[in-house]
């Protein structure tokens, strides 16, 4: 929400967020009071998700026919399948995640490509197995344990600004 790709009138989409909204609003919360109203929506949303878990596993775990006691209730799976839904529609397919999403691929290509060409640049660590390892499976270990800054700031130094 601070980064702009959603807002709560997206959310207001999902009937569980109405729910929770209409919680925040009758404590007398406004979404004018921004700081405040994103902390007691977090709380209510919380506390909603963990009692209902709660109340639909407990008569679940006493039945030991039961192969799956915990879990939600189908209805609450429902409205949460339709937020996550809503959630990846609105932010994650949003045009500025998609480009930074695409960014991020090139950029583990480009160090695939060029820690295949010149193994030198690998740290000793992961160097001194290939020895022993697959060249391919050494380099893909080392790039799946970088973390995203690291990995875009090594391919800017490989190959300039990204």
């Amino acid at each position: 929400m601070n980064s702009g790709l959603i807002s709560f009138e997206d959310l207001k989409e999902s009937e569980l967020v109405c729910e929770i909204l209409a919680k925040v609003e009758a404590e007398g919360v406004g979404e004018e009071d921004d700081e405040m109203f994103r902390y007691r929506f977090s709380s209510h949303l919380i506390n909603h998700l963990v009692y209902s878990l709660l109340e639909h596993s407990k008569p679940r775990l006493q039945n030991s026919n039961n192969t799956t006691p915990i879990g939600m209730s189908k209805e609450l799976e429902t409205k949460l399948k339709k937020l996550k839904k809503l959630m990846f529609v609105k932010m994650y397919q949003h045009k500025n995640i998609v480009r930074k999403m695409y960014a991020g691929k090139q950029a583990i290509k480009g160090l695939y490509k060029g820690l295949m060409e010149d193994e030198k640049m690998l740290p000793q660590f992961y160097y001194k197995q290939l020895s022993t390892r697959k060249k391919h499976r050494v380099i893909a270990d080392y790039i799946a344990s970088m973390s995203d800054r690291y990995a875009l700031n090594f391919y800017n130094e490989m190959y300039g600004k990204l």
